[in-house]
């Protein structure tokens, strides 16, 4: 085993596993290795194996048999205990998982199948590609067949595990695009904004806007707002992470990181919308804070002369 490979391979027997891996090699009957991989199957988990996947699961059920008593010369009902697999077929499940299952099944995948369902999986965040390598049978990918084992007894088992994937991607589809539409800021958002910049502007002037004011402000937000949306709609939209199919590496894949989704820029949008501000008043502000400069000079000067005037009114003593 290459260091590579060391820990991301299941030994046979062992699914379900929530703890360390234990690196296991391969056991031909007859070998002495078969008492070391018996005492790994011992430790994969402490697992009831007799146990349902799912939730709320048990090994044994108790049914109510009713049979003939020929010695009491009628029907007699008893209750009995039935393993699950019996009980859960007798209640209509088609698809009855165990927690050995998972690794089992795992192992059996072509490698290059192997790497399809890692990405579908993690298309729906069933499991971390950073947490698994390439097509191998490791913690993480036996982890996601577990869960779409659960999902499948979660639903009554009249799925397999793989038509849950399916399921649960096609749901994740229908979310996204309901929730996912082109970005943009709608005419009831753009109502919202126009209104809350009146009244902001209202309370900077302290008085009421007239209507021209009003108009060119709408107006210059609207036109900002269609730019933005312009802009959104040129944004790419970024890619998820995979993994490619490589049986010439070691784990017989390599990993491609994701891509981030290009973000807009609302700071720009911000300024720019404080400049349409700016705009309506900076102007309007600066003339009367000149207007009060030229009035305060004026009564400075007025006191003044009114000063000199006084002084000189005033009688010389001789």
């Amino acid at each position: 085993m290459s260091e590579e490979t060391k820990g991301y391979t299941l030994p046979r027997g062992v699914g379900g596993v929530t703890g360390p891996i234990i690196p296991g090699t391969s056991v031909t009957p007859g070998s002495a290795d078969q008492a070391a991989q018996w005492a790994i199957d011992l430790l994969s988990g402490d697992l009831d194996n007799k146990r349902p996947l799912g939730e709320g699961f048990q090994s044994k059920y108790q049914m109510e048999q009713t049979y003939m008593d020929k010695a009491k010369g009628f029907p007699v009902t008893r209750t009995i205990d039935v393993d699950a697999a019996e009980y859960l077929t007798d209640k209509g499940y088609k698809f009855i998982y165990f927690p050995s299952m998972p690794g089992e099944v795992a192992r059996d995948i072509a490698p290059s199948l192997r790497i399809i369902l890692k990405n579908q999986m993690s298309s729906i965040g069933l499991i971390d590609l950073t947490k698994t390598q390439g097509s191998m049978v490791d913690e993480e990918f036996v982890k996601g067949i577990t869960r779409l084992m659960e999902f499948s007894m979660n639903n009554g088992g009249k799925f397999d595990w793989v038509q849950s994937l399916g399921i649960l991607r096609t749901d994740m589809s229908v979310r996204k695009a309901a929730t996912t539409k082109a970005p943009k800021i709608e005419n009831e958002q753009l109502d919202d904004l126009v209104d809350e910049f009146l009244a902001k502007s209202k309370s900077r002037k302290g008085a009421p806007l007239s209507q021209e004011e009003k108009d060119y402000i709408t107006n210059k937000i609207g036109t900002r707002i269609g730019l933005f949306n312009q802009e959104l709609a040129g944004l790419g939209s970024g890619t998820p992470g995979r993994i490619a199919f490589d049986p010439s590496t070691p784990v017989g894949g390599t990993m491609i990181p994701g891509t981030p989704a290009e973000q807009p820029d609302t700071e720009q949008l911000e300024e720019d919308l404080a400049g349409i501000e700016e705009e309506v008043f900076a102007p309007r502000e600066e003339a009367a804070r000149q207007q009060q400069e030229f009035e305060a000079d004026r009564s400075r000067g007025a006191a003044t002369v009114a000063d000199l005037a006084s002084l000189m009114g005033r009688p010389v003593q001789r």
